[in-house]
Parts: structure tokens; C-alpha cells; sequence
């Protein structure tokens, strides 16, 4: 069977931007009884009647005014973009479904990127899995449709591939500049930086800024950073506390709401709001943390016969070996192969008695832990070593607030 919108979209593609803005503002303002508009294509003229919640395209298609409206928007939208095509960029695409939740992080975002008058640097940090990266490409993907960085947004993977490498690339690729190759790394990054054509703003994402320490994941970055102009801001995401002098931005986890609209987003609204109760303790038990939400949902969008309540059945009997939580699928924009790896990532930066103390406090409740009663656990330890522990291996990897 024909896919509706492709159709539809199909119909509207070659018709003007102003034929487009007029019928969708004879959709948004037909009454519920009847709305009749003639639009002209050529030399063929398409007669568009939305009635009683229908949208009747000639002949031949008849579709629920809805979901015109929502193509329409979405072709203008596109048309609008392509306006600021032009800007120099390598954004990844976005897996999201739907984003929600965050727009009050998105506006903070921007506030605090611009703060100062000097070079901004600035780091969404959080837990693995709460959608850092998501969040940063969000931002990035609405300013390039804004126009807020005409010269150009560079993206780059600090684990993917040598920074400094994806640098030069990004500058012969995008910008077409040659690039000196009788220079180590690091000065051929500030080569590309020196040599930046425009004189706008740009924007460079780091994306996944990790290290053993915030020491060692800061000093990774620190040669290929951009020189101290007005014009490039910098935005790292990241699960460390990186230093005084960086601006943090910290993601917290979803609120209930949001987690319950996220999951609408990837299961049936009707099947969600069918079981409310269960689909809100399953929010719970996920700890309102995206990456798990996703997971669990596309997997239920998978399962069309699985009740939310067999689903968090399962997740109680086999935690995080159930099947939902370890499949992520390759469009996603976490790189996480399950909500294990995830965690692993941080774990295994941790020194053992770092570990240690994260599997004790484990055993409480999820509740505040009043701290005198982990210092009488270790008698045996100095305090202030218990609290270097703490402070630097779990509160600066995002395990614990």
C-alpha cells in the first residue's frame, strides 16, 4: 500500500512556497463543517477541500487534514532551511523520534554559550545514557537553521578518531583550505583555525570528552581548542567535571511527563495510555533516563503484542540482560550498544576502590545517604581519602550528585 505522506508529498513538491503558506493557512483556519481553496500546478489545477477533519485532494487522495498539515509544515520547513544550506557543516544525523523534555536545557544552552565576550567554552555534563550528545546535536541542528553560526559548525568525535585529524579534514572537505602537511597535528588544527574563511561565528562540538581524569580527557583536547576569538564557541559534552574555567551545563534526568511522552513517541500513544499506571513504574525503574526509555520503547514498538506490563516484568526478572535494554538499533544517536556499555564506559575508569564504594552505595535505597554512616563503614580508611573517592571518582564521573 502506498505510503500516504509520500504521496502527498509527492502532490505538493513542485508547487510554490506561496501556494504552500496558502493552503496551510486554509487548513489552520478551516471551520470544522467545510474549506475549499483552488490551487493552480502548471498548467493542472488541484481543487483542496478539508471537511470534517478530511483533506480531499482531487481526485486523488484523500488523507486526514492532520496529517496534510504536518506534511506541509515539514516541506516549508525544509524550503526555509535550505535557505542556510549554504553554511559549512558535517552534523550527524539526529536518531530521535521525538525530542522532548529538553527545551528549557536547549534555551539554558545557548544562554550560558554566550555569556562571555570572550572565547566560550562550554560542556553539557551527565551520566551515560541522559543525552548529552542528542542535546548538543539538537542545539547545533536548530542554529544552523537559524543562521547563528554563518562561517560554519564543526562537529567532532574525541573517541572516534584523532580530533586534530577530523580538524584538517573538516577544513579541506568543507572549506577547501590546503593544509600544510610538513607541520605536526596540533599545528596544522591551528592552521585551520588562523586561516577560517569568514569573519562570522562558528560553533565546534566535541562531542564525548572522556578520560581516566578530567585532567587527562581536558589535556586530549587542549592543543586543537580554537584561539581566544569572539567569533568560535565551543561545546563539549562530556560525564567529567572539567575545570573552573569551562562553564558546565548539567543534564539531569528526565521528568516523568517527559518520560511518558517520550515513550508515546516510539509506542503508540493508545497503547501507552491503555496501561498508565504500569508505563509510569516503568519510567520509574528506568530511573527516567533516556537512553533506557529508547531502548525499552523501540523494542516495545517492536513487540506490538507485548503488554507494558510483560515488559516490565521482564526487566524485573533479568535487569539489565533483558533483551530491551541490549538492543540498540544502528539509527539511534547514542553509539551505546546497550544501556550496559553505557555504564562500562564510566566503570572501567574507575579505580577499584572507586568501584568498591559505588557497589556499597548501591545497597541503599534511592534515597540521600547520610555520609557518616559510609565513614563508620570504613573505619578503616581515612576520611579524607574516603572523600577523594567520592568527590573525584564518582561525583566527577557523574555517578553521583
Amino acid at each position: 500500500m502506498p505510503d500516504p505522506k509520500a504521496q502527498i508529498q509527492a502532490i505538493l513538491n513542485d508547487l510554490p512556497d506561496s501556494a504552500l503558506q496558502d493552503l496551510l493557512a486554509a487548513l489552520q483556519g478551516a471551520p470544522s463543517t467545510a474549506a475549499t481553496t483552488q490551487l493552480n500546478l502548471g498548467g493542472k489545477g488541484y481543487q483542496v477541500m478539508v471537511q470534517g477533519g478530511t483533506a480531499y485532494i482531487g481526485d486523488q487522495l484523500n488523507v486526514d487534514a492532520a496529517m496534510l498539515e504536518a506534511v506541509l509544515n515539514k516541506l516549508i520547513t525544509e524550503r526555509q532551511q535550505s535557505t542556510v544550506s549554504g553554511i559549512p557543516n558535517n552534523l550527524p544525523r539526529s536518531g530521535a523520534v521525538e525530542f522532548v523534555g529538553r527545551e528549557t536545557d536547549l534555551a539554558n544552552l545557548h544562554i550560558q554559550l554566550h555569556q562571555t565576550n570572550c572565547v566560550a567554552i562550554t560542556a553539557v555534563r551527565g551520566m551515560g545514557g541522559i543525552g548529552k550528545t542528542e542535546l548538543a546535536l539538537r542545539y547545533a541542528l536548530h542554529h544552523r537553521n537559524q543562521g547563528t553560526y554563518p562561517s560554519g559548525i564543526c562537529w567532532l568525535q574525541a573517541k572516534e578518531q584523532d580530533i586534530g585529524t577530523k580538524i584538517v579534514n573538516y577544513a579541506i572537505d568543507q572549506l577547501g583550505l590546503n593544509v600544510p602537511t610538513d607541520i605536526d597535528l596540533s599545528r596544522q588544527a591551528q592552521f585551520c583555525w588562523r586561516n577560517w574563511p569568514g569573519d562570522s561565528d562558528v560553533l565546534v562540538v566535541i562531542d564525548d570528552v572522556s578520560g581516566p581524569d578530567d585532567n587527562a580527557a581536558y589535556a586530549a583536547i587542549k592543543p586543537y581548542l580554537p584561539p581566544q576569538e569572539t567569533r568560535f564557541w565551543v561545546l563539549l559534552t562530556t560525564r567529567l567535571q572539567l575545570g573552573t574555567s569551562i562553564q558546565t551545563v548539567p543534564l539531569d534526568v528526565l521528568s516523568e511527563a517527559a518520560s511518558l511522552d517520550l515513550l508515546r513517541s516510539l509506542v503508540k500513544a493508545e497503547r501507552v495510555n491503555r496501561e498508565l499506571d504500569t508505563a509510569q513504574q516503568l519510567c520509574h525503574w528506568l530511573g527516567y533516563l533516556p537512553l533506557g526509555l529508547e531502548l525499552v520503547g523501540r523494542f516495545l514498538a517492536r513487540k506490538p503484542r507485548w503488554t507494558l506490563a510483560k515488559m516490565q516484568q521482564q526487566l524485573e526478572e533479568k535487569r539489565l540482560a533483558a533483551k530491551a535494554l541490549c538492543q540498540a538499533q544502528s539509527d539511534m544517536t547514542a553509539t551505546h550498544e546497550s544501556l550496559t556499555a553505557a555504564f562500562e564506559l564510566t566503570w572501567q575508569d574507575l579505580d577499584e576502590p572507586v568501584q568498591e564504594l559505588a557497589y556499597r552505595l548501591c545497597l541503599f535505597a534511592l534515597a540521600p545517604i547520610p555520609w557518616p554512616w559510609i565513614e563508620a563503614w570504613y573505619d578503616d580508611i581515612d576520611t579524607d581519602e574516603l572523600d577523594e573517592w567520592r568527590d573525584e571518582g564518582l561525583v566527577n564521573h557523574s555517578l553521583l550528585s
